[in-house]
């Protein structure tokens, strides 16, 4: 029997098992060396493991890594070895050729144009991206050395795609850590409070704004769940918004009262919103904590400054017209009447001496704001008679119109009342100037004194232009004046009702108003009266 054809056949089994564990070592020789190449993310040590491996492969005497710069539109050397970087600049062949060798995705030789007497094997290995071109390593070894063969291309062209992935994947990591820092800076930057959780509640990011305005004491909560972190209270109201929002999808507003440190308690607004990711399936919940007071005293510092800016330009107005006046009949004084013209002079005179009367009234009403603000205003109690007072500014008003008919329902037994003459006169020449002002119309102005057990109150009512339901809360405030086309004629500063209110507080009473639109007000005083 003959063995020949079984020798044969066990020949080219064994050269089949060596050809295999040939393919088998090459492989996980590859292997190795794409993960000491892909396991960095630091830009330096990838060039420097590739750079290591491709060494083992080829023995070059010196080589440089170029990179492709979109914004020069040209490669550019980064990193060399044997030889200083600016030695390569003249020996990088032409663009069109290294761009044709990057298409083609194969290491290839090219002519070495130096001008060096001894001459090297040139060579380009492509380095590629997924996404673009990234560059390619400059190679120079030795001429005589036969390192150009299949094996050694096949090697590198494996090693080279794994350089421009681990290229790609540090550029992309860079760029997210960069975005993870910049998203990060803008959490930390924002005023209010952030907390995001998971669909199981356990907290996957928060701000420091949001550990102070919760009471937290550790910001290292990231993983916990928020029922571990947020007090028993908080943690009921995040449960109900959390199920609300889940069950109903949208944003969600809410106001809670909150004491993360026992003598602090105060008010948070809590807005919660839906966390989606690219196919729109819920990751979580973001909650935004506002600090209501600082909201609301921003709120009030922000209409301050309006009221402040409109009293600026009410004051300016109400400066600018008595002093225009005042300047304008002086002038026609002295230049235009005659001087024996007595008659004249004297109606001048008296307008003069009107509009500098209301300057001074506008003068004392900003110094009793002043001294109110800084809390000097100071009143001097003594037993007056409240009859007299009304009497009094009455017949100084009545020059003021003759279109109002002014009545008074005093009792004719009332006692004095301890309060200081003058300002209580301030106050019923703003109520009952304001009474003549707001009521363009004409009609009745009354004025009447009810006396209770221990309080007295005073009415004064008009049959005005009245105001409307939303104005009322605010009139008593400084700088307001309510804005109408009824009202926009009408001088004011927004300065005599709180100064009003002030002086009877100060006296240990109290102000209020009614009024209807067209119908009129009726402003009601009460203050102290049992024995002086």
């Amino acid at each position: 029997m003959s063995t020949e054809p079984i020798t044969t056949d066990t020949h080219f089994l064994r050269d089949t098992i060596n050809g295999l564990t040939e393919q088998i070592d090459l492989l996980t020789i590859l292997q190795d060396l794409s993960k000491k190449i892909v396991s960095g993310f630091d830009f330096d040590q990838i060039i420097t493991r590739f750079l290591d491996v491709v060494k083992e492969v080829v023995n070059y005497n010196a080589c440089a890594i170029f990179l492709y710069d979109d914004d020069l539109q040209t490669y550019r050397v980064v990193s060399s070895r044997g030889a200083p970087m600016e030695t390569f600049t003249a020996d990088v062949p032409d663009n069109k050729i290294v761009d044709w060798i990057i298409n083609e995705g194969r290491w290839t030789p090219i002519p070495d144009d130096s001008n060096t007497p001894e001459k090297h094997f040139q060579s380009i290995l492509p380095l590629r991206g997924t996404m673009k071109k990234l560059g390619f390593l400059l190679m120079k070894s030795d001429k005589d050395d036969n390192c150009y063969n299949k094996a050694n291309m096949t090697i590198l062209s494996f090693i080279a795609d794994q350089a421009g992935i681990a290229l790609e994947n540090q550029n992309l990591y860079f760029q997210l850590n960069y975005s993870r820092k910049y998203i990060n800076n803008i959490v930390e930057s924002i005023n209010n409070g952030i907390v995001a959780i998971d669909l199981s509640g356990d907290i996957t990011l928060i701000n420091k704004n949001a550990t102070a305005i919760l009471g937290i004491e550790s910001g290292d909560v990231i993983g916990k769940s928020y029922r571990d972190v947020f007090t028993d209270k908080l943690t009921k109201q995040i449960n109900l918004l959390s199920k609300k929002i889940i069950d109903e999808g949208y944003v969600i507003e809410t106001r809670f009262e909150h004491s993360p440190y026992k003598e602090f308690p105060i008010t948070l607004g809590i807005n919660a919103s839906i966390l989606l990711d690219e196919n729109n399936d819920r990751l979580g919940i973001i909650f935004v904590f506002r600090d209501m007071l600082a909201s609301m005293e921003i709120q009030r510092l922000l209409q301050l400054d309006e009221m402040k800016s409109e009293f600026v330009s009410n004051v300016s107005h109400e400066l600018r017209t008595p002093l225009s006046i005042i300047k304008s009949y002086v002038e026609a004084i002295l230049d235009q009447v005659d001087p024996d013209d007595y008659e004249t002079q004297r109606e001048f005179l008296s307008v003069v001496n009107e509009e500098t009367d209301r300057l001074s009234g506008l003068v004392n009403d900003l110094l009793d704001i002043s001294r109110i603000e800084s809390g000097r205003f100071e009143i001097s109690l003594a037993p007056v008679s409240l009859p007299e007072i009304i009497d009094s500014v009455i017949g100084n008003l009545k020059g003021e119109t003759e279109d109002h008919k002014i009545i008074t329902k005093i009792p004719s037994e009332l006692r004095p009342i301890s309060a200081d003459k003058d300002k209580m006169t301030q106050v019923f020449i703003n109520l009952i100037n304001n009474a003549i002002k707001f009521s363009p119309e004409g009609g009745e102005i009354e004025i009447e004194v009810i006396t209770m057990e221990k309080m007295l109150l005073c009415l004064v009512k008009d049959q005005g232009i009245g105001i409307s339901e939303e104005c009322i809360p605010r009139i008593f405030e400084k700088f307001y004046r309510v804005d109408t086309s009824d009202t926009y004629e009408i001088p004011g500063t927004g300065l005599g009702l709180p100064i009003v209110k002030h002086i009877i507080n100060s006296h240990g009473g109290e102000i209020t108003v009614k009024s209807k639109l067209n119908k009129g007000s009726e402003f009601i005083l009460s203050l102290p009266y049992g024995e002086n």
